[in-house]
């Protein structure tokens, strides 16, 4: 967590979203994982005390992020592909994030990754994906799809076969 870009992305999740959220549904908790919180967000921790847990590090994070309803990404800066995206849609939790988020990411628009506009439209769609459950389930799936197919070990060996050419010696007679 102490990260620049991870710590950025969770100031200004807490700064610009997250009273959205907590506005319309005051009993959403949110769990943060990962080494070394910073004292700013250990800060907004202790300013939301109902609804925040600052679990940090965690022996079996792919256990807890799977029991969460969501992923969210409000990356506001970095690059490459974000692995805590390919980690969670691998894993089948929905996720919802900032564009910056996904930079990166092959065919977003096969992705079920729901990508917010803006400051409102993330807040409204984490609500939205917290309760309609079917949407969240089917967006999973969608995920999990594209992650096969794009990202998952036999995806990428098979695009490394195809674009590696390997010439043998005709054999002798």
């Amino acid at each position: 967590l102490n990260n620049p870009h991870n710590e950025h992305a969770l100031i200004y999740f807490f700064e610009n979203i997250f009273d959205k959220i907590i506005k319309i549904d005051g009993d959403i908790i949110f769990k943060i994982f990962g080494k070394h919180p910073t004292k700013k967000i250990a800060y907004f921790a202790q300013k939301y005390p109902k609804n925040v847990i600052l679990k940090g590090y965690v022996k079996n994070l792919e256990h807890n992020v799977k029991k969460s309803n969501l992923l969210i990404i409000p990356i506001q800066a970095g690059s490459g592909v974000k692995t805590k995206v390919l980690d969670a849609i691998s894993w089948g939790v929905p996720v919802v994030s900032s564009m910056e988020g996904v930079s990166g990411l092959v065919s977003l628009n096969e992705s079920g990754i729901i990508v917010a506009k803006n400051d409102l439209d993330f807040a409204e769609e984490v609500l939205r994906l917290i309760k309609q459950y079917n949407l969240a389930k089917k967006l999973s799936m969608k995920s999990f799809k594209y992650y096969n197919k794009y990202y998952s070990k036999d995806a990428v060996f098979s695009k490394y076969d195809s674009s590696v050419c390997i010439d043998t010696p005709a054999s002798e007679e």
